[in-house]
C-alpha cells in the first residue's frame, strides 16, 4: 500500500466513529472497490498536503542517484572560502548522507569532472535539521578553476522524515528482518527515526510502539482498527504526527462526498450534525497545511 499519512481505516472511522474492528475486518461495510476507491484518495491528498506545504512528511529524494545532471547544484568561490563554504540545502530535515542509500556528495575538480567525498565526512559537516552542508578545501588538493565558480558541487541526497521524538517529528525507516505474525518485536534500520511511543505504519498495519533500542521496537500488532499481518524485511516503517493523519483522512472523507454512494454513509454522532463535521474536517485541514507549510529565512 503506497501511503504514508493515513489508512483507509483512518476514513472510515471518519464516517462512523462507533466501527469496530470486526465490521472493518468482514467486509459488509467496504468492498474491494470502494477500498481502492478510500485508497486513490488518500493517495491524492497527501499529495496536495506535500504540494502546499513543500514539505513532505516521508523520505523523499533530490535528484536521480544515476544522474548527475538532476542533482541539486552549490555555487560559491571556493578559493575565497578555504575554510568552508557553507550553502543552504532546498530542504530542511536532511537525513545524513549515506553512500548505501544512494546519497551522493560531488565536488568539482574541473570541466565535467567531480570527485565524490560522501564518505569523507573531514571534507564536510551537514546541519540535517536547518539543512545545510558546510564543504572544506584541503591546500594543495582542491583547486577550482575561476570559470568554474558558478557550479563547484553538486549533492543527491534524502529528506522529508528525519524523526527525532517529538511529536511533530515524522520519521521513517525500513524493516531489517521479516515480521512474521505474532512477533512483536521487529527488527528496523534505525529505530531513533521512530517516537519512543506511539502509533506507527508498518506496510497496512498500524502498530502501537511501547519501547525502541537497539535496533529494533517493541510494539502490540494490529491496532488501530487494522489487521496484523506478516510483513517482509525493506517494509517501510512511518510514523506520521497525529494532527496530519487525522487531517489527512478527513480532507480524503470530505472528497469522498462527491460520490453519490457515499452520502449515505456518513452518520450523525459525538453530538455533531453532518454539515458541522464537514465544516470541521475542513478547519482542521486547514490548520495542518499553515503549521506545517515550509518557510526558511536566508
Amino acid at each position: 500500500m503506497r501511503l504514508y499519512y493515513a489508512h483507509p481505516v483512518d476514513v472510515l472511522r471518519k464516517f462512523n466513529p462507533q466501527m469496530n474492528k470486526a465490521t472493518l475486518d468482514s467486509r459488509d461495510f467496504i468492498g474491494e472497490s470502494d477500498l481502492e476507491k478510500v485508497t486513490a484518495r488518500i493517495e491524492g491528498v497527501e499529495a496536495e498536503f506535500e504540494s502546499s506545504t513543500g514539505r513532505p512528511l516521508r523520505l523523499a529524494r533530490v535528484g536521480e542517484e544515476s544522474r548527475v545532471e538532476t542533482y541539486e547544484t552549490l555555487s560559491a568561490d571556493l578559493r575565497r572560502n578555504q575554510h568552508g563554504v557553507k550553502s543552504w540545502l532546498y530542504n530542511r530535515n536532511v537525513a545524513p548522507l549515506d553512500p548505501e542509500k544512494g546519497d551522493r556528495l560531488l565536488v568539482r575538480r574541473g570541466r565535467d569532472n567531480w570527485r565524490d567525498i560522501t564518505g569523507d565526512t573531514d571534507r564536510y559537516e551537514l546541519n540535517s535539521k536547518k539543512g545545510y552542508v558546510r564543504i572544506y578545501t584541503r591546500y594543495g588538493t582542491s583547486h577550482v578553476r575561476p570559470s568554474l565558480h558558478d557550479e563547484y558541487a553538486k549533492i543527491t541526497y534524502r529528506y522529508g522524515a528525519l524523526g527525532g521524538g517529538r511529536r511533530n517529528d515524522a520519521g521513517e525507516t525500513t524493516l531489517s528482518a521479516a515480521a512474521p505474525e505474532g512477533e512483536t518485536t521487529l527488527s528496523v534500520d534505525n529505530e531513533t527515526m521512530l517516537p519512543r511511543r506511539g502509533v506507527v505504519k508498518v506496510d497496512d498495519e498500524y502498530v502501537n510502539v511501547v519501547s525502541r533500542g537497539d535496533g529494533t521496537i517493541d510494539v502490540a500488532r494490529g491496532t488501530r482498527g487494522t489487521t496484523e499481518k506478516a510483513h517482509d524485511a525493506g517494509d517501510v516503517v512511518h510514523y506520521c504526527p497525529v494532527d496530519v493523519r487525522e487531517a489527512v483522512a478527513a480532507k480524503a472523507a470530505i472528497e469522498l462526498q462527491s460520490y453519490a454512494d457515499w452520502l449515505n454513509e456518513l452518520v450523525d454522532g459525538d453530538g455533531m450534525r453532518i454539515k458541522d463535521k464537514l465544516e470541521e474536517w475542513n478547519k482542521d485541514w486547514d490548520k495542518v497545511l499553515q503549521q506545517y507549510a515550509e518557510v526558511r529565512s536566508f
